[in-house]
C-alpha cells in the first residue's frame, strides 16, 4: 500500500491509521519506514491515528479532533508535556503505560457538544455554543513561548488516575491451578493436491501452561505466533493434535459433545471482532439472553431480568436493549459481547484481542470493565493481545509466544521491567512511549518464518542477534532464569555457573 501511494512521487502523503492492529515489531518497522521516506523524499506527511504513542514517534505537530472539529493543536513536545484541552487531557489519562506503576485508566469524557459530562465545564455558566478556537500563548500549563490553539473555558483538571488493585501480593488464589495445558500441539495440513503431499503448519508446537485461579494471564507475540489457536484449544473449541488440557482437574471433553456443552457454562470466549460475533438480525438484549435460553437455566421472566442486570453491569443503558449491533458504537458492541460471555456466570474467560481496534478512550473503558469484573466475580482470564501496554496494565503474568512456542513466561513486572529472552527484549524495545517516541530499538532482521517451514533448532535463530551454531541445531527448553521461565540456550549457558 505504501509503495502504491509513492508511485506518483507525491508532495503530500496521507497515512490513515497505517499501524492499527499491528504487533509491536511490525508497527515499529512501519513507523521507521514512514520517517525514512519523509526524510529521503522531502515530502510532507499527514499521519492519522488513534495511537498517541505512534503519533509522538513520527510527527512534529499534532491536531486533536473531537466531534468533527480541532480542539487543540501544538508541537508534539509541548502537547504531550502540557495538554490544555479537557479532551486532550482525557486522552492522555486513558493511555496505559509500559513503565511505572499499574494504574486504573481514566476514559476521556466529552466536552461542549455534551457538556454535562465534561470534567472542566463551568456548569454554573450557560454555554449556548462551542467556544471559538484561540491561541493560548504562555498559558499557565504550557511551556514558555509555545504556540498552541485550543478551545477552553475553565482550568485544567488534576489527574484522575488511581492505583490499580494488586492481585500479585494477594497470592492470586493461593496459586491454585484452574487450567493446565500439557504438551499441546496443533498442526494443520495445507497445500494438498494431486501432485503434492500436504505440508504441516505447526500453529502450536509443544506448549506447557498453567493458569492460576483468579489471575489474568497475558499471552503476547507477533501475528502468526499461535495465540488465538492456543486460546481456542484452552476452551476446547479445537481439539489438540496431541497433548491435553485439564480444567479444574478434569480432562477437557471432546468438542461438540454433551459434556463439552455443559462445560461451556463455566468457560467463555470474548471475541476480537464483536460485529462479526453478533447476529445482526437480533437485538442486543436477545443476544445477551441467548446462552441462558440455550442452556435452559431460567424461565422467561428471570432471563429478562438477568439480561437487564448484565447490561447495567457492563455499562449499557436500558433503552439500548432493543437496538441492533449496527446501531451501537464499537465500544458498546464490545460490551454486549462481554455481557453475553458473562451471562452464565463463568469461572474462566479467554479474551482474544478484545481492544485491538478501539481508540484509547474506549479501550480504557473496556480494560477497566474487565478489571472490575475480575475483582467482583473472581474470574480467571487469559488475555490475548499484541498491545503490550494494555497487557502490562491489566495482567498478573505474561507468556510470550514465538512461532507456536512459549519463549518467556513470568510476572508482568519482570517480563516488561527486565525482559531476558532476545525476542521479548525486541518486542518491548519496539513499543513507542507517549511523548518519547521509540527509544533505542533492537531491530529484528526479516519476517517471522512460515510455520509450515519451521527452522531447525531454536525457531528464533534466523532473526536472533545472539544465535550461534548450537542455536541452529538444538531446541531450547523452558528453564528457570532470574525469576522467570525462558527458552534460550544462551541464557541457559549464562545461568550454568550460578547453579554450580
Amino acid at each position: 500500500m505504501i509503495a502504491m501511494a509513492l508511485a506518483g512521487e507525491p508532495d503530500l502523503l496521507v497515512a490513515d491509521e497505517p499501524t492499527t492492529a499491528l504487533d509491536a515489531t511490525i508497527q515499529a518497522q512501519i513507523l521507521d519506514l514512514l520517517a525514512r521516506i519523509r526524510r529521503e523524499a522531502g515530502m510532507a506527511v499527514v499521519f492519522i491515528s488513534h495511537d498517541l504513542a505512534a503519533v509522538s514517534a513520527v510527527c512534529d505537530r499534532a491536531a486533536v479532533m473531537y466531534a468533527g472539529r480541532i480542539v487543540e493543536e501544538n508541537d508534539i513536545a509541548t502537547l504531550f508535556d502540557a495538554p490544555r484541552h479537557p479532551y486532550t487531557v482525557g486522552l492522555f489519562e486513558a493511555l496505559p503505560e509500559l513503565d511505572g506503576p499499574r494504574q486504573r485508566l481514566c476514559p476521556s469524557k466529552a466536552l461542549c457538544p455534551t457538556r454535562g459530562t465534561c470534567p472542566r465545564a463551568a456548569l454554573s455558566r450557560p454555554v449556548a455554543a462551542e467556544p471559538a478556537i484561540f491561541a493560548a500563548r504562555n498559558a499557565p500549563f504550557a511551556a514558555a513561548g509555545s504556540r498552541r490553539r485550543t478551545r477552553l473555558l475553565s482550568p485544567r483538571p488534576g489527574p484522575c488516575r488511581q492505583a490499580a488493585p494488586s492481585r500479585r501480593n494477594a497470592g492470586v488464589g493461593a496459586m491454585t491451578t484452574i487450567l493446565k495445558a500439557t504438551d499441546l500441539f496443533q498442526h494443520y495440513a495445507t497445500g494438498k493436491s494431486l501432485l503434492r503431499a500436504p505440508s504441516m503448519v505447526r500453529a502450536v508446537d509443544g506448549i506447557n501452561l498453567e493458569v492460576h485461579e483468579r489471575e489474568i494471564l497475558g499471552v503476547v507475540g507477533e501475528s502468526g505466533s499461535g495465540k488465538s489457536t492456543l486460546g481456542r484449544m484452552l476452551l476446547g473449541i479445537e481439539a489438540p493434535w496431541s497433548g491435553s488440557v485439564t480444567f479444574q482437574g478434569k480432562p477437557m471433553p471432546h468438542p461438540k459433545t454433551a459434556e463439552w456443552r455443559a462445560l461451556r457454562r463455566e468457560m467463555q470466549l470474548i471475541f476480537q471482532d464483536p460485529l462479526a460475533a453478533l447476529d445482526r438480525r437480533m437485538t442486543i438484549a436477545d443476544q445477551i439472553a441467548e446462552p441462558l435460553i440455550i442452556h435452559r437455566l431460567a424461565g422467561p421472566d428471570a432471563i429478562r431480568e438477568r439480561a437487564a442486570e448484565l447490561m447495567r453491569k457492563v455499562g449499557l443503558r436500558a433503552d439500548q436493549a432493543g437496538r441492533y449491533p449496527h446501531e451501537l458504537s464499537g465500544g458498546q458492541r464490545q460490551r454486549v459481547v462481554i455481557a453475553r460471555a458473562l451471562a452464565m456466570s463463568p469461572k474462566f474467560l479467554v479474551c482474544d484481542e478484545p481492544v485491538s481496534a478501539l481508540d484509547v478512550s474506549i479501550q480504557a473503558q473496556v480494560v477497566n470493565l474487565l478489571r472490575d469484573l475480575q475483582e467482583e466475580q473472581g474470574l480467571t482470564m487469559v488475555f490475548i493481545s499484541h498491545d503490550l501496554k494494555v497487557v502490562r496494565n491489566l495482567c498478573d503474568r505474561v507468556a510470550v509466544m514465538y512461532l507456536g512456542r512459549v519463549v518467556e513466561q513470568g510476572s508482568a513486572d519482570k517480563i516488561f521491567g527486565n525482559p531476558q529472552h532476545p525476542y521479548t527484549r525486541a518486542l518491548v524495545s519496539s513499543v513507542p512511549r507517549p511523548g518519547k517516541g521509540i527509544g533505542e530499538r533492537i531491530i529484528l532482521q526479516g519476517e517471522p518464518p512460515n510455520p509450515a517451514r519451521r527452522p531447525s533448532g531454536c525457531a528464533f535463530h534466523p532473526r536472533c542477534p545472539l544465535a550461534d551454531a548450537a542455536c541452529r541445531s538444538e531446541v531450547p527448553a523452558l528453564t528457570l532464569y532470574r525469576g522467570r521461565l525462558t527458552a534460550c540456550l544462551k541464557l541457559q549457558a549464562a545461568a550454568a555457573p550460578e547453579l554450580t
